[in-house]
């Protein structure tokens, strides 16, 4: 049996225990080198790949088939943009986690109007990357570090305010959001069903006139509430 046939009968078997497929796109080879030490003392974390270019990171997803994709954005041959959109358009379930040097608000916000899983800086990276590719494996969509999350609230109306009508458990399951846990450790903290919480989350961002789990996160922590 091939390496490519046990890992793909492991995962099925066992996909509880499989470690997350990260695939490593940067164009610096100190970067990636890098990124690949901080993950390789993960047990729980695999670099199935690496790639220097957006043309070669497009033909090693679709080869590899990595859980998550560490993507740079400044990249030869094609950007991260465009790889996001291609990914998108092959229909991809590979994850992204965009690993940028740059964090104005509007770039931000604007890679996760295109569907990525997550962003984080790369001055952040030895603390966070391992909480991110976690987290996202983990099913938190919109993942973002403390510093970004309080960057993408100056793009929100500064006299918008949360409305008084959350519910004391709808505050509950926000609050757990902002705290980056996945809707089935929401249920399991708050002992409710997963669809509950999705049902309260849903109401929230309605009271508070959002699409997005991290805009909903965002207003939660402009207004002080992780305080």
């Amino acid at each position: 049996m091939s390496n490519q046939e046990k890992v793909q009968r492991n995962r099925g078997n066992d996909a509880v225990s499989q470690p997350v497929r990260v695939m490593i796109v940067d164009d610096h080879p100190v970067i990636r080198s890098g990124v690949r030490q901080i993950l390789a003392g993960a047990p729980d974390i695999s670099v199935v790949a690496e790639a220097e270019d957006g043309a070669e990171a497009l033909e090693k997803t679709l080869q590899f088939q990595p859980d998550i994709l560490i993507l740079d954005i400044r990249l030869p041959v094609m950007d991260g943009v465009q790889v996001v959109r291609e990914l998108k358009r092959a229909r991809s379930p590979a994850k992204v986690l965009v690993l940028s040097a740059y964090d104005d608000p509007g770039y931000v916000k604007g890679l996760f109007g295109m569907g990525i899983a997550g962003f984080l800086l790369k001055e952040e990276m030895p603390e966070t990357l391992l909480s991110a590719v976690r987290g996202i494996a983990a099913g938190q969509i919109g993942w973002v570090s403390r510093r970004i999350a309080l960057k993408i609230s100056t793009l929100f109306n500064e006299e918008k305010i949360i409305p008084r009508t959350l519910t004391r458990r709808e505050i509950q399951v926000l609050r757990e959001v902002v705290a980056g846990k996945s809707n089935s450790k929401v249920a399991s903290t708050l002992h409710i069903s997963e669809k509950t919480v999705e049902k309260h989350l849903m109401m929230v961002m309605k009271k508070l006139g959002v699409e997005t789990r991290v805009e909903a996160a965002v207003l939660a922590i402009r207004e002080g509430w992780m305080d």
